[in-house]
């Protein structure tokens, strides 16, 4: 499998036309990162980011299928098209979900949640923070806010704080994650 490592997207377009199983295998690893950036820019919730994700690498095993080169556009861009329409496509028939983001539902608070890509990224520093030296407020907006997904007025109602004080406490949390990365 590491000699197919090193051929173009196009030669390995080429050995799956031939039922390379290996070249299939490399080529949606390849694609696979596209695929969590893509699902991170368009805010996929949790709970639905690996359904999505594995609808979006069904479609790049679609794609592999279909591309036609005589187009002039490169494989890379026409697999970022079709997982850019597949997301949409999913989003629109997902009525059950609020994408804040693209603006589906106004009456969520935006700022309420951390971003997929920021919990993926510190997930781990998270837990060694929880570990560390925090006050009792800030392990409480950690473990329910961040990692829980309760909303910031949920939260502050809760505990009798004011909404501004959450935002405080989490940005505070934020640079103490950045500051030991």
């Amino acid at each position: 499998m590491k000699e197919f490592k090193r051929f173009n997207d196009y030669e390995l377009l080429y050995l799956i036309s031939w039922n390379s199983n290996e070249a299939l295998e490399i080529l949606l690893d390849k694609y696979n990162v596209l695929i969590k950036i893509k699902l991170v820019k368009f805010n996929i919730s949790r709970r639905e980011f690996t359904d999505f994700e594995q609808e979006l690498k069904m479609e790049v095993y679609k794609a592999t299928k279909t591309y036609d080169d005589s187009y002039g556009k490169s494989f890379c861009r026409f697999v970022e098209l079709v997982i850019d329409r597949k997301i949409l496509r999913l989003i629109h028939n997902n009525q059950r979900s609020v994408y804040p983001s693209l603006g589906l539902d106004d009456s969520v608070d935006n700022k309420s949640k951390l971003t997929v890509l920021e919990t993926m990224i510190y997930e781990e520093r998270i837990k060694q923070i929880l570990e560390a030296n925090l006050d009792s407020k800030k392990k409480s907006i950690l473990n329910e806010v961040i990692l829980d997904g309760m909303t910031i007025k949920e939260y502050s109602n809760k505990h009798n704080m004011t909404v501004k004080e959450v935002y405080n406490h989490i940005y505070s949390l934020r640079l103490k994650i950045k500051r030991e990365d």
